[in-house]
């Protein structure tokens, strides 16, 4: 359901895209971000079965931390790369 939601979010960009409408893209941009959150939602117990039972908690608590650093990281090294707003 995930993954049909996401393709379909993203699908439905290019139609918004070329409509130049706002509300368009943002059902496409709300049903992208749906897919996504219930994509990564349905593969915690999924990875979970690739770790050892000792550590699958430690691994699922574990992705959420790497990904906010990943972000974090970008902000602080992309804004040379992308500067906004001058």
């Amino acid at each position: 359901m995930g993954l049909c939601l996401f393709g379909a979010g993203m699908v439905l960009f290019w139609p918004a895209a070329v409509s130049g409408q706002y509300l368009p893209f943002l059902v496409a941009l709300f049903a992208v971000g749906c897919g996504a959150s219930i994509l990564e939602t349905a593969a915690n117990p999924f990875m979970a079965q690739f770790w050892p039972a000792t550590h699958q908690r430690a691994e699922i608590e574990l992705c959420p931390g790497v990904q906010s650093s990943g972000n974090d990281s970008w902000r602080v090294g992309g804004a040379g790369i992308h500067p906004v707003g001058d």
